[in-house]
């Protein structure tokens, strides 16, 4: 059976980081097969470097379409506001507040 010790040693890492690692590969914490631990951790290794994969594993091109998506968003809006299409909130609430006020004083008078 292979150890973290073993594990560890043969990875070049603290065998306190090889239960966590383990995790973030999705395999066994007990019982884990040194080559099967040293391929996914080199495929791991891989998506970070391709920038696939932040060290965090954090999916990066998840992250970079989301993050595009909200840019697109924010585009479109800014767009339709050039288009004079959006009305800023602020204006619309005072717009309405004054004509109520008007509206109030004409039914005093």
């Amino acid at each position: 059976m292979t150890t973290h010790a073993d594990i560890a040693r043969h990875l070049d890492l603290s065998k306190r980081a090889v239960p966590d690692l383990l995790k973030k590969l999705g395999l066994p914490s007990r019982g884990a097969d040194i080559d099967q631990a040293r391929t996914a951790y080199i495929q791991h290794l891989r998506k970070i470097a391709a920038g696939h994969q932040s060290a965090s594993g954090m999916d990066l091109t998840q992250e970079r379409a989301k993050l595009a998506a909200i840019q697109r968003e924010k585009t479109e809006i800014e767009v339709e506001r050039l288009r004079n299409t959006l009305v800023p909130v602020d204006e619309v609430q005072t717009a309405a507040f004054n004509a109520g006020r008007q509206i109030r004083s004409a039914w005093e008078n």
